[in-house]
């Protein structure tokens, strides 16, 4: 697994993973492998590999997330490749609004400040920050549609310029029955599913363990979907 940032000594192993992408129940050629490590202050870093370098058509994205020990963002650092394309960005995580520094290709750094909602979560592209869905929707709730504040980043844009922008904007997330679910990283009971639709009325089914971790996430046209291959805790007896 590549990493932006090595572990520091201070930071103690808590899970990896690896997840498959598909398209149309096909293997896409792109894996995704991830590891969440803890500091002693609760604060939690999440490395991700979404690697791509067989398949020169699909980004190729590192990024290391750190978040606050309330499970609120902190701090987001990307690296993107497709072919000869190179960009980089750094997102810095405030109550209220996202700062955010990129540098692509041969265009000048970009510096923005974008206002979001309170209590928002980050869809920054990896499976693994699909847990945005299990973390965002409110404890008070138990039932029913919630439009969650995202801040929504820029993986897939038609101008250049644009990439690894973002915006502030809602999502619909319903929760649904728990159910089991096996899959080639293990069989899970008690698993909890949300419904989200996406800003361009895209809709995609989440599968989460008890921690949050997505463990399948799905469209409902079968287009997409991305799987759980692989998930061991540091802790022999939460292991999966």
């Amino acid at each position: 697994m590549r990493a932006l940032r090595p572990v520091a000594q201070q930071e103690t192993l808590v899970c990896w993973g690896a997840y498959q992408y598909f398209k149309k129940r096909e293997p896409t050629g792109v894996v995704e492998e991830w590891s969440i490590h803890r500091l002693p202050d609760g604060v939690e870093v999440v490395r991700s590999d979404v690697d791509a370098r067989k398949m020169p058509d699909a980004p190729d994205i590192l990024t290391h997330f750190i978040r606050r020990a309330d499970g609120r963002p902190k701090e987001l650092i990307l690296q993107y490749r497709k072919g000869a394309l190179y960009a980089k960005a750094t997102y810095t995580f405030h109550y209220d609004r996202v700062e955010l520094v990129r540098d692509i290709a041969d265009f000048a750094t970009r510096r923005e400040k974008i206002d979001t909602a309170d209590n928002y979560v980050v869809d920054y592209g990896a499976v693994i920050a699909w847990d945005y869905a299990w973390r965002g929707y409110p404890t008070y709730m138990e039932t029913g549609t919630y439009a969650m504040p995202l801040f929504r980043l820029m993986v897939e844009t038609e101008e250049v310029q644009d990439l690894l922008g973002g915006g502030a904007t809602r999502i619909m997330v319903r929760p649904l029955e728990a159910a089991s679910l096996s899959i080639p990283a293990g069989a899970f009971t008690e698993v909890r599913r949300y419904e989200v639709t996406l800003p361009d009325d895209q809709e995609a089914i989440g599968w989460f363990d008890q921690h949050g971790i997505p463990l399948r996430w799905s469209r409902p046209d079968g287009k997409h979907e991305f799987v759980l291959m692989h998930y061991r805790w540091q802790d022999a007896a939460k292991e999966q």
